[in-house]
């Protein structure tokens, strides 16, 4: 017979106030301090813009977290009650693909649509042999989510550096502003980008993503 049909939605989720400056303000303070290069890509072709180098991903990711990262991981926790929330392994896709990454989106450099992950697509690792391919809600598995936190003092609308949603399917999307505190919650399969900073903003746009596994409780 025909294969059995599903309706499935990615999905994304905006809380103002998630940070509180102080938080925030740590954060800020602890990844502008670690060392910065032309690193990040959406794409393998695309030109690069700055992220993290190694030594800060090994600074910032590695060990022991901070008291602001430990802090929010504990709160990325509490939305979810019923389940056990924990940074994405480098099972999933490799250690290429960090658990934290940060990024500083400039004016007149440009991005590319993209998905995080999905776990119907992942190569062969430990990962997949336990919890197999599936598509990203599927019940009794470990759900995939990007977590991104905005972190500049101040942000105005002419600043742009939005964060834009696409429906592929419909060719319709939605797009995030950029607001001191404010957290994106997104599955990983959802095709997203940044929008560049105008002109008018003269500086980064700085984030921090969460890349999370979400298991069942």
């Amino acid at each position: 017979g025909a294969p059995a049909q599903r309706w499935d939605a990615g999905r994304v989720v905006v809380l103002d106030g998630f940070l509180d400056d102080a938080l925030r303000q740590a954060l800020l303070a602890q990844i502008t301090a670690l060392p910065w290069d032309r690193v990040l890509g959406d794409l393998p072709e695309q030109e690069r813009s700055m992220g993290l180098t190694a030594e800060g991903l090994e600074a910032l990711c590695g060990g022991e977290p901070s008291a602001a990262v430990l802090e929010v991981q504990t709160r990325l926790a509490l939305l979810f009650p019923h389940n056990t929330v924990a940074r994405m392994s480098d099972m999933v896709l490799g250690d290429e693909v960090p658990p934290i990454v940060c990024n500083a989106p400039e004016a007149g450099e440009s991005f590319e649509w993209h998905i995080d992950a999905d776990p119907g697509d992942v190569p062969p690792s430990p990962w997949r042999d336990r919890h197999g391919m599936y598509y990203n809600r599927e019940p009794g598995k470990p759900r995939l989510v990007s977590a991104l936190v905005y972190l500049d003092d101040e942000w105005p609308l002419e600043w742009g550096g939005e964060t834009l949603f696409l429906d592929p399917g419909s060719a319709t999307g939605a797009l995030v502003r950029p607001a001191p505190g404010r957290l994106i919650l997104m599955d990983q399969d959802v095709t997203h980008r940044v929008s560049a900073p105008s002109p008018a903003a003269g500086r980064p746009r700085y984030s921090m993503v969460w890349k999370l596994a979400v298991h069942p409780g």
